[in-house]
């Protein structure tokens, strides 16, 4: 069932999502423009991607703390919570990273906007906190990780290529953004990346629209990882206080700002 909805949803998505040429000038063709088209150098991000490489070969076998459903080919014990599961750093990264192709897009979307404040629910390994970074280091990044051993190595990454404007917080979503919200009265980019469990993503982002800015955004990945998360993004897109929302297949942005229309986008991606 998942697996031909998922056929005829890409197919759906081939066939209506907008090209840039087709755009008008405005917000979403400078979107489009600035963030989902453009081609940063790859070289600023090498280091990111050799570390990467390394966490590709990596044999060592860690215990994960998994807060959300779990990985999609390891065995859950049931009435478990947390899972816990030995699994190999290289087969982790294989399936949790983002591909650079994504995270240039967050790094171009960072770099274009240049939120101060940004939160992540979901740091895995740090490589696509770390595009962020760097993408613009004034930034004030918060990302949150819930697997204690995944966060070691994380901020073992963040040390050795030194980036100072990240905090790990090593927590459970349900207990850290609680704090977090109450904290940071402004949040001017938000990304959910953890939980696909679509009561959990609504409830993570209906906490986060009550501190997003005017002219914040929310990114919303892997909204058709199952069809929950399908589900979860068409409740997110009609939300009272989203405007535009913008449709890149694996991921989805919410913007907030009221000069903007409400209006649901596809761009192919």
């Amino acid at each position: 069932m998942y697996v031909l909805k998922m056929y005829l949803e890409y197919l759906r998505y081939i066939i209506f999502s907008q090209k840039i040429h087709k755009l008008e000038p405005g917000f979403l063709m400078d979107f489009a423009k600035n963030c989902v088209y453009a081609k940063p150098d790859k070289k600023k991000y090498s280091a990111i991607e050799d570390t990467r490489k390394e966490l590709l070969k990596n044999e060592k076998t860690i215990k994960v703390t998994d807060y959300g459903q779990g990985a999609k080919k390891v065995k859950k014990q049931k009435g478990s919570y947390p899972l816990e599961y030995n699994r190999k750093i290289k087969k982790i990264a294989k399936n949790s990273l983002k591909s650079q192709r994504e995270c240039l897009f967050m790094a171009n979307t960072t770099n274009y906007f240049k939120p101060s404040v940004i939160l992540e629910l979901g740091t895995s390994f740090g490589i696509t906190t770390s595009y962020i970074a760097d993408a613009n280091p004034e930034s004030e990044i918060t990302t949150i990780e819930g697997c204690a051993n995944t966060s070691e190595i994380a901020q073992n990454i963040f040390n050795s290529h030194g980036y100072n404007n990240i905090k790990l917080v090593n927590s459970d979503f349900d207990t850290a953004l609680p704090e977090y919200i109450k904290n940071n009265p402004e949040i001017n980019m938000g990304i959910i990346d953890g939980n696909h469990c679509k009561s959990a993503v609504l409830k993570y982002f209906d906490s986060l629209t009550k501190n997003i800015s005017d002219d914040g955004f929310i990114i919303i990945d892997d909204i058709r990882w199952s069809l929950e998360m399908m589900e979860a993004w068409k409740i997110i897109k009609a939300h009272e206080k989203v405007t535009l929302s913008i449709d890149l297949f694996s991921m989805g942005i919410t913007f907030f700002n009221k000069a903007l229309k409400k209006e649901e986008v596809m761009l192919l991606f």
